[in-house]
């Protein structure tokens, strides 16, 4: 997934990279990911509650595969793989793994709609992947404003 050529600049501070392998989360206010991206997101959003209305907002995995891909349980859509192999959200993952050899291997979408869905308190994913050594990441990407409600 990554292209050849080499990084187009590392976009986090030495200090960021330590505060991320100290506390295990950074948060990146200013990731510059691009107005289209996430609006296609956005869309692709609405297109995968579509195509997926039997299935729970919260269990959207895989949301950047096609249903007929191996392995895929739902019917994703391309705005989400477009996401994934964005050159902002790809840069950072490879700045705090240290690494430009990377692989997406999940894209889960967690559509909590008001009054519905489980509470998820904070936490580390790194305890659900079953990954020896944990060399992994997690990039999260609001594209709704959210709220206590």
């Amino acid at each position: 997934m990554r292209r050849t050529l080499q990084l187009l600049s590392r976009r986090l501070q030495p200090t960021q990279v330590t505060a991320y392998k100290n506390d295990g989360f950074l948060r990146v206010r200013d990731a510059r990911i691009g107005a289209q991206c996430l609006q296609n997101a956005r869309q692709g959003l609405e297109d995968l509650l579509a195509k997926n209305a039997t299935v729970k907002p919260e269990q959207l995995v895989s949301a950047h595969l096609s249903s007929d891909i191996k392995g895929s349980s739902i019917s994703g859509v391309p705005a989400f793989l477009d996401l994934v192999k964005n050159d902002a959200i790809v840069d950072l993952a490879a700045d705090v793994l240290d690494t430009d050899n990377l692989i997406c291997w999940g894209c889960q979408v967690f559509c909590k709609l008001p009054g519905e869905g489980r509470a998820v308190p904070f936490h580390q994913d790194g305890q659900y992947w079953p990954i020896e050594p944990l060399e992994t990441v997690t990039v999260w990407v609001a594209l709704d404003d959210s709220d206590q409600d």
